[in-house]
Formats: C-alpha cells, structure tokens, sequence
C-alpha cells in the first residue's frame, strides 16, 4: 500500500469539482490510495483480498469519522469491497453506513444508497436487512432530495422482503406508512407488495390488501398502475378463498380501466396470482369460475388487435396485445381444464394462432416461448394448426424468435407429434438444426436425442431416415465454442440408438474424428464415449470391424501421444457398456498393446485402466505381459499406479462373477442388435425380390461367452459345490468357457 503511487490525474466526480484540488489530509492521501488499489483487484487474487480485508478498520474509521470528501471516495469503491470482503464489509461497514447515512448530507446520503443497491437486491441476512430498511425508511421520510428518496426507496423495497417481522413489528410499521408517507404514493403503493412477501400473519396480509385496494381508487394513473403492479405478489401471498372473495372485484374495476397501461399491468398480475394458487388450490372456484370469461374476454380483443398491421396501430394497442402475448399460456395453463366447450376451446386457439402470425417480433417472440405450454393445454383440439404454428415460427425473420421456439422444442414435440403432424415438426426440426443462428442451433442440440426419441416414437424407425440431412450436415452444429462440441458428443452419444447405421459409418464418427483432433481435452473425452457408443450400434459385424479396424490404426497407432490416450478413453467408456466378449474382440489387444508405449502418461492411463477391464481380458496372454511389464516400469508414477494390482484385479474378477447378469444382458442387447438389422436386411431383400436364404446358425456350439458354463451346458453361476473355491480358480474356470465362439458374434 505504501508504495502506491497517485495518478498523474486527479479524478473529479461526475459533473463536480476536483476532490483533490485543495490540500490532502494524510487520512485522504490513505483512502485515495484505497482506491487505486481497488482498481488493481479485478483479478481477485488470495492474497490480496487478505490484504483488503486487513485495512477494513481504516475504512470503517473513515466512514465514521472521515470528512466528506474523504467518505465519498470511499463510497465510490465500496461495491468492490463488497464483492472481495462480503462477509466483513457485512459484518463491520453495513451497519456503520446505515447508523452514520441519516445524518449525512444529500450528497453522501446519495453515494451511500448507490453503494447498498447491489447489497439490497442479494439475500442478505434478516437481521442486516432489517438495519437497512430501517434506515432506508428513515432517510425517505427526512429527504427533500427526490433523486435520494428514489434510490433508498428502490433499497428499502428490494431489502423489505428478506426481513423477518413480529406481527407487533409489522403493524407498527405499516401504521407509520399511513402516518407519513402521504406525498409519496408511487412508494407507498410498491412498499406495501414487498411487506407481503415478509408477512407471515394472515391478518396482516388482509390489511395489506385492504389498504392496496383503497389506493387503487386514487385519481393518480401512475399510483393505480403502481399498485396494479403491487397486487401481484400481495395476492399470491393471501389465501385463494380471500382472493377470490375481496380481492377478485378490485381486479375486475381495474381491467375496466380506460387507461391500456393499467389494463396491461392488472392482466398480467391476475395470471401471477392465479399460476401462484394453481399448484396449491387447482380446484378452487377462481378457476373454474372467475378467470374463464377474463381469459374468452381477453381473446375476443386479442382477435380484433391481431388482425391489424402492428406497425401502424398505437402505442397502448400494442402495449396491450405484447402482455397479452406474454401471459397467454399462464392463463391457458390455469383454466384450460375448465373451459366449457370445443367451440370456447376454439376461440382461445384462433387468438392464440392470430398473435403468432402477426407482423408484431415482440409479440411473435412471446408466443415461441408459450409455444410448449399451449401445445400442452390444446394438443387434443388443434394439434395440426399448432403444428403449422410451430413450422411458420421456425421460419420467423427474428433470430430470437427462433431461438426461444428451439429452447421448448422437445416439450412441444412431446404433446404434438402424431401421424398427421409429424411432417411439420421433421421440417422444423430440420431447420432449426441448420438455422444460420449459433444460438438457435445450439438450443435446438441441447436435446436433440429428445426429439428424435419422441419423432421415432410416433412415426416409426423409418422416420428416423427422413433425418439424414440432419447427419449429413452436422459440421454446422461442430461449429463454435467447445462448449458447444462437447454439447453436441454428447447429444449424438444419447440419440445414436436411434441413428441409421449409414449414417453413424458415413457422417456421425467422420465429424467426430475431426472434432476430437482439433478440440480441447473435454471435447476429446466426450467424444471418444460417443465413437465407442457408435460402434456399438454398428449392426453389421463385418462393416463393425473394418470401421473399427480404421479406428484402431489411426487412434492407437497414432502418431502423437493424446491419439493414444484418447484411444484409452474410448476404451474406458465401452467396457462399462459392451459385453466382455466385445470389448475383448474390439478393444482388448490395442489398449493391452500400449503398455508398450514410449511415452509414461500413456502406459499409466494403460495401468490404472487394467483392473476395470480385468474381467473381460485375463485370460488373455497379452494381459499378463502388461502386467508384469507395467509392474516393471522405469517410470515411478506407473510404478505406484500398480502397487497391489493383483488385489485389485482379483476383487473386480470377483464383482463380475457376481453380477454375470449384467453381462448376459449386454450380449442379449447386442444380439437384439443383429436381429434388427437381419430382419430390416430381409426385408429389403424381399421388396427387391432378391430374397436369399440366410444362415440361421447365430449363436450355437461355435459360440464362446465370458459367462461361466455349468456343467449342464447351461449358463450361469457354478454348481454350488463350486463355491468355495478361490477366485483365482474361479477366473481359470471363466478361462475354460472363454475357448468357444463369441456369443455377440454377428452372422458374416
């Protein structure tokens, strides 16, 4: 701190005089070098925010007896000693700003509340936003300064809820808002919201009401539309029956209102209240009774406006038809359980469907983001024209408009997809995915193994190849950030049960080999998963082996070292999902192979994956030898990573014979596998009229497995006889049955 040095340039206040223009105190040279060191916290370094934290007793000496020029300043960067030192400034400098700010200055008083802004709108503790409000009260009363009372006002209104008040508490201060807070209406209405949120005591929240409902008699638009605003969180805090009784009919005048922007205000508090009260109270008499005709009210007008050219009609048109479209699907949502018919059911639709086709982008953008909600709510009665809503948005001019629809994309599929709408909803996804928006791309990739998912469900797994130009241009959604990548392995790794195999061979592992070498380590880990995954669900053995042959020989046999170990990692992910003997027949050599290597980081990743993979390859010689060469390492980390590897491999060689289950379901998966393609090959055999018989020999004596056979011939545990013996006689047992035929052997 000491050898700070002052800038060449005294900094002046905005619009006020040079601070440093008369002589220094040493007490301001202090907090002027507070400031610029300040300034070089941005990187937030330990041992410098323990620094900071060390010079909190001069700051608090400064705020309490400093001069006022001396106070500013450090008022000026108080927001960053509440960002590196909370807890202190929390604790020491919050309490001293509120006890000394009611007898400051306007000037100070102003600084200070800027300074408390950022602390008000966080959770702070109960006990200190009592202290803030409380001052904050004080000041609004005592200040002739409006810019003053507006920011302690907007502290005071921020900091209100977090309070914890006794019921005695409470209505004192509720008594001191009638007393004096007259001239400030606009304040009075927004504080009476906040002091809901506090309250606990239901007496209390029905005075709160009352004194809100009498203040929207006032003559004052800006009042009424204050506590228009007001009455949502006021509403949402009272019992629906209280609602519904006293609170239902101030609503009611208040739509009445000749003014837009209160009719806006009061619409968009009533589907506040009513979304508040639908999870608790879903029968209560508000929805079935009171918000249908609100809502049929609201289409009717919805309808009229829509129906005009948005760019010519006024401001309060506008206005209105934007909240419309922002709480339409709240108010759906609410009471379409209850509207009476399907001609009622059919209004409500044609509004919704004129707002998301006008030529407003504010109001075609709310309609995007209720699309998933209104699907929900009227998939039953209008399942195709939603469906044509959902294709003409996709096609909409606004990027953000597109990027809100992709946001709820699957939830919308989920209630719209059928036979009659699957076309629509293939077209949209197709284009979001290859929208020329990032954003909107990545949107829709966030849950791309969703929609597929929910596609195929309704159309069948030949509906999937009608999304071959989704594989085929995936390099669009490779494109950005790693983040992004590493989004889109592992969207692939979840959807490729669904993925045509032409596909998975020709587009899907050729984009991930190029992301993979030319992305970060994440992006290579999750990708490397994904290759594993889609090897897998390569039906065809024959095919599977060549691929997998060209994997092996650019991966394994890379030429830099990270090829290798991205090798082990795919490695790593396809023994916690193939049967043993896969992972034997496709990984086992190669990864066992490089225990050879040159490079140490590569025959440790070998090391500490030997133990996992023990199962599916100790009876194999080559796992034996790395064993005992690894054992040997000239490297100490290999070393240490085989200390007590025997143990280790003995233990996991048990766990499987435990859980051979597990097991013998993979290969039934894999076997299910080769089903599906020989049937889907037959077939198209057959429609080619080239039909040929097929062996029929899939697994028979020829098979091997990595179960233990009985004697019987049968697979399963060892006769109980067996039991006792060692697991090491029990791995020589497994030794024995692994001489036959792969069990997921594929016919060639």
């Amino acid at each position: 701190m000491e050898n700070i040095k002052t800038p060449p340039h005294s900094p002046r206040r905005p619009g006020g005089r040079n601070i440093y223009a008369a002589p220094l105190s040493p007490r301001l040279v202090s907090a002027r070098q507070f400031s610029q060191y300040m300034s070089t916290l941005s990187g937030g370094r330990k041992d410098e925010t323990e620094s900071l934290t060390m010079n909190i007793g001069t700051i608090a000496n400064t705020l309490s007896t400093g001069a006022e020029n001396e106070i500013t300043l450090i008022l000026f960067e108080m927001q960053q000693v509440f960002h590196f030192c909370r807890e202190y400034a929390e604790r020491t400098l919050i309490p001293i700003i509120c006890a000394k700010a009611t007898e400051w200055g306007s000037s100070l008083q102003l600084s200070a509340g800027e300074a408390l802004v950022s602390v008000s709108v966080s959770n702070v503790p109960s006990h200190l936003a009592k202290t803030i409000s409380s001052t904050a009260s004080d000041i609004i009363r005592s200040t002739n300064d409006s810019s003053v009372r507006e920011v302690w006002g907007h502290i005071l209104v921020t900091t209100l809820p977090h309070v914890t008040w006794s019921a005695d508490e409470l209505s004192v201060f509720i008594d001191e808002l009638e007393d004096g807070w007259a001239s400030y209406k606009n304040l009075h209405a927004r504080v009476l919201g906040s002091l809901a949120i506090s309250s606990h005591d239901e007496n209390i929240k029905t005075r709160i009401m009352r004194k809100a409902i009498h203040i929207c008699k006032d003559q004052d638009l800006e009042v009424r539309g204050m506590i228009a605003e007001s009455l949502a969180t006021i509403g949402a805090a009272l019992k629906v029956s209280v609602v519904e009784k006293e609170l239902w009919p101030c609503l009611l005048n208040l739509l009445k209102d000749n003014n837009a922007r209160i009719h806006a205000a009061t619409i968009r508090t009533l589907a506040h209240i009513s979304l508040a009260h639908k999870e608790k109270t879903p029968d209560a008499k508000l929805f079935y009774d009171h918000l249908p005709p609100v809502l049929l009210d609201e289409c009717v007008r919805i309808r009229r406006s829509a129906s005009q050219d948005q760019r010519t009609v006024g401001d309060d048109l506008y206005l209105l038809l934007e909240i419309d479209s922002e709480v339409f699907g709240k108010l759906l949502y609410c009471c379409h359980e209850y509207l009476a018919d399907d001609a009622t059911k059919k209004e409500v639709l044609k509004a919704f469907s004129e707002m998301a086709t006008c030529n407003g982008p504010i109001i075609r953008k709310n309609c995007a983001f209720n699309m998933p909600g209104v699907a929900t709510c009227l998939a039953k009665r209008g399942r195709f024209l939603l469906s044509s809503i959902v294709e003409f948005l996709s096609r909409d001019s606004e990027p953000e408009t597109r990027w809100r629809l992709a946001a709820g994309l699957h939830e919308t599929i989920k209630c719209l997809a059928g036979k009659d709408t699957i076309g629509n909803l293939f077209t949209t996804v197709l284009r979001l995915l290859q929208d020329s928006n990032a954003l909107v791309r990545m949107n829709t990739l966030r849950h791309l193994e969703k929609l597929l998912a929910q596609l195929a469900r309704h159309s069948g797994y030949n509906s999937v190849r009608k999304l071959a130009p989704i594989f085929e241009k995936l390099h669009l959604l490779s494109e950005g950030n790693w983040r992004t990548q590493e989004l889109l392995a592992r969207q692939l790794r979840l959807a490729t049960p669904l993925v045509p195999p032409p596909a998975i061979r020709s587009n899907v592992l050729p984009l991930l080999y190029s992301i993979s070498k030319d992305s970060s380590h994440l992006v290579r880990k999750a990708t490397m998963a994904t290759i594993a995954t889609c090897m897998r669900y390569l039906p065809d053995t024959t095919e599977r082996e060549q691929v997998m042959q060209a994997f092996r020989t650019t991966w394994a046999h890379g030429p830099v070292y990270w090829m290798r170990i991205a090798f082990i990692d795919s490695a790593k992910a396809a023994h916690e999902m193939y049967s043993k003997c896969l992972f034997r027949d496709t990984y086992g050599s190669e990864v066992l192979r490089l225990s050879q290597d040159v490079v140490p980081n590569v025959r440790l990743r070998v090391a500490l994956l030997l133990p996992d993979i023990a199962p599916a390859c100790y009876q194999m010689e080559e796992f034996h030898n790395a064993l005992e060469r690894l054992q040997d390492d000239i490297d100490e980390g290999v070393v240490e990573a085989m200390s007590s590897i025997d143990e280790r491999v003995d233990a996991a060689i048990k766990k499987s014979t435990e859980h051979f289950e597990d097991d013998m379901k993979r290969e039934e998966e894999e076997r299910e596998l080769y089903a599906v393609h020989l049937n889907a090959r037959r077939d198209a055999q057959r429609k080619s009229g080239n039909m040929k018989r097929a062996k029929t020999m899939l697994f028979g004596k020829s098979s091997r497995s990595s179960i233990p056979i009985s004697p019987t011939g049968k697979r399963g545990p060892a006769p109980s006889e067996q039991s006792s013996k060692t697991v090491s006689h029990g791995v020589e047992q497994i030794s024995h049955s692994l001489d036959l035929e792969p069990a997921w052997m594929m016919l060639r």
